[in-house]
C-alpha cells in the first residue's frame, strides 16, 4: 500500500489517491485508505466522494469515542455536500444529505434527521428511501399527522416501483394510538392483501431455486416477460 506518484501531475495524483483509497475501503482496509483519501485535493473531481468515504470510515471507526465518530463523520459528509454543490454533483450531494440524516437519526436527533431528509432532491433515486426513513422519524416523534402523510405518499403511484411492506403495520400502529380501531383494521387488511398474499408464491419460488444459476435464469425469465 505504499506508492510514489509525486513526480506525476496533480490531476493524476488526485485520481490515483482516490482510486487506491476507494479500493482499500471496499476491501475492508479502511484505516489504510484514509491517508490516500485525505490527499485528494479540494479542487479534484473526486474530492466530494473522497470526503463522503472519509465520513463513512469515521463513523465505522471502533477506536473512536462517540463524540469523535460523530464529529468526523458529519465533517466528511458536510464537506461532500458543499463540494458536490460547488461541482454540480447532485448525486453525491444527495448521498451526503442522506448520510447526515441517518447520522442524526442514529443518535435520536430526529428534527435534524428530518431536516436533512427534506434536503434530498426531488429527482433523486434516493427520494423514496428518504421519505420512508423520514416517516419513521415522524413516527418516533409521535407526530402522527406527518407520519401518516408520509406513509400515504409512499402508497402513491409516484412511488409504485418501491416496496415497503411494513408501511401498513406502521399505519395500523398509529391508528391504534389514535384510538381508531376501524382504520387500524383496514390497514392490517391491506397488509394481508398486498403483502401476506405474496408469501405463498414466494416460498414456492424459493423452494425451486437452489443455485445462483437458477436465480439468474428466473430473473432473465421475469425480464423477458416484462418486455413482451
Amino acid at each position: 500500500t505504499k506508492f510514489a506518484v509525486v513526480n506525476k501531475s496533480k490531476e493524476f495524483q488526485d485520481s490515483f489517491n482516490y482510486f487506491v483509497g476507494e479500493f482499500l475501503h471496499d476491501f475492508g482496509l479502511s484505516m489504510e485508505a484514509v491517508p490516500y483519501l485525505e490527499k485528494v485535493s479540494r479542487k479534484a473531481k473526486d474530492y466530494p466522494r473522497a470526503q463522503y468515504i472519509l465520513g463513512l470510515i469515521a463513523f465505522q471507526d471502533e477506536g473512536l469515542d462517540t463524540a469523535s465518530k460523530v464529529k468526523g463523520a458529519s465533517q466528511g459528509f458536510q464537506n461532500a455536500v458543499i463540494a458536490g454543490e460547488e461541482g454540480d454533483n447532485q448525486g453525491i450531494v444527495d448521498l451526503g444529505y442522506l448520510a447526515l440524516a441517518r447520522l442524526a437519526y442514529e443518535y435520536q436527533q430526529l428534527d435534524a434527521a428530518i431536516y436533512y431528509y427534506r434536503k434530498i432532491s426531488k429527482n433523486s433515486p434516493k427520494l423514496a428511501r428518504a421519505f420512508y426513513e423520514s416517516g419513521w422519524s415522524y413516527f418516533l416523534k409521535n407526530d402522527v399527522s406527518r407520519a401518516l402523510g408520509t406513509f400515504h405518499a409512499l402508497h402513491s403511484p409516484y412511488f409504485k416501483h418501491h416496496f415497503y411492506p411494513e408501511l401498513w403495520i406502521l399505519e395500523a400502529t398509529v391508528y391504534v394510538n389514535m384510538c381508531r380501531p376501524k382504520m387500524a383494521r383496514q390497514a392490517i387488511k391491506q397488509f394481508d392483501t398486498r403483502v401476506n398474499s405474496l408469501s405463498v408464491p414466494l416460498k414456492q419460488m424459493l423452494g425451486k431455486l437452489r443455485t445462483p444459476q437458477d436465480y439468474f435464469k428466473a430473473l432473465v425469465g421475469i425480464v423477458k416477460k416484462e418486455k413482451t
